[in-house]
């Protein structure tokens, strides 16, 4: 099959957080057999873009400087993709972030991806929108928080699909990577990965660290420099990786966020939580909800997560296959095969 993969974000060597784990969908789709065709919008200050050998980019020119799509830059973005799209004849059209569907070409079915910060703009929209989207093809969501969110505001009768998104395991050499305080250090090691945004719990995280000596924490940002492969092999050093996302009125909501799946093939103990997907997440996983706002509901779960890890890391092993990439591009391949064979 000749699959078309539509996306407004795609890595590069200046960005590489950026749509990473799109490029890991389409590498290993390509694995399996397909023939994989990406158009990915490339913004003029990207740098050079991260193409695996067995996947075609052809890149959907954005111009001007990486930044939100929003008004007029959006209509561009998606105008620029579209062309992009037309030049293309695949079997059918993977399409990562709902807005994509709308460029994709119409003579040809698609399937919609829903991510979590796409769905918090479907559900700030009329309605119609989402029973719109959900006529025009058929929508896969990458957890069963944001299925449901999407199936209430479509109103449909049959649920929408669930996918993961697997995650690579780390293929450095741990030791060399992370500030040396952190290598070195006799206290157990936590890592909190995310970006500095404040409903991302950061500053929660920062603080259990300045009062907690006999913990090494380590908080980093993609603007820190430091990239996928580095976030493996700090995980690979980790005691504990804490998610500390927030809930509540006026937060934005999370879909699954990706950095439990790379802790999961990680095998490393979690801490998750106040943010209702997350402690579903870690519900799921068998590892340590933080059960309410604030630094101290954030420290008692870390020393619990550090007394249980033994048990934690086990729970991780029956999970861990499930979300590696290779078993993950397995249970999409039926859905694939299925959207493909409707246009034909």
């Amino acid at each position: 099959m000749h699959l078309g993969v539509l996306t407004t974000s795609w890595p590069s060597a200046d960005r590489p957080w950026a749509g990473h784990f799109i490029r890991d969908h389409a590498e290993h789709l390509a694995r399996a057999g397909h023939q994989v065709s990406v158009v990915a919008l490339i913004w003029a200050d990207q740098g050079g873009a991260l193409v695996p050998d067995s996947v075609e980019l052809n890149p959907a020119p954005a111009g001007g400087s990486v930044g939100p799509l929003k008004g007029r830059r959006g209509l561009n973005a998606l105008a620029s993709l579209r062309w992009t799209a037309r030049q293309q004849r695949p079997d059918m059209w993977l399409c990562h972030w709902w807005p994509t569907i709308l460029a994709a070409p119409r003579d040809r079915p698609c399937l919609g991806v829903l991510h979590g910060s796409d769905v918090d703009l479907l559900e700030r929209m009329p309605r119609t929108v989402a029973r719109w989207l959900a006529r025009r093809c058929q929508i896969v969501a990458v957890s069963r928080s944001l299925s449901q969110r999407f199936d209430h505001l479509a109103g449909g009768s049959v649920p929408t699909l669930v996918h993961n998104m697997g995650a690579r395991v780390s293929d450095g050499r741990p030791g060399e990577v992370g500030p040396l305080w952190w290598r070195r250090a006799q206290e157990a090691r936590v890592l909190t990965v995310g970006r500095n945004h404040p409903d991302k719990g950061l500053s929660v995280a920062r603080a259990v660290a300045r009062n907690c000596p006999d913990l090494a924490w380590l908080v980093v940002c993609p603007s820190m420099g430091f990239g996928p492969h580095a976030v493996r092999s700090l995980m690979a050093q980790a005691d504990v990786l804490v998610v500390p996302s927030l809930g509540g009125s006026g937060a934005a909501s999370e879909g699954r966020p990706h950095v439990i799946a790379q802790g999961t093939v990680a095998g490393v103990p979690m801490v998750g939580g106040p943010n209702h997907a997350v402690r579903s997440a870690m519900r799921e996983l068998g590892q340590i909800e933080v059960t309410s706002p604030g630094a101290a509901a954030l420290d008692r779960a870390v020393h619990r997560a550090l007394d249980e890890s033994v048990v934690c890391r086990q729970r991780l092993t029956a999970h861990r296959e499930a979300w590696d990439w290779e078993s993950v591009a397995r249970q999409w391949l039926p859905t694939l095969e299925q959207v493909a064979s409707s246009g034909s």
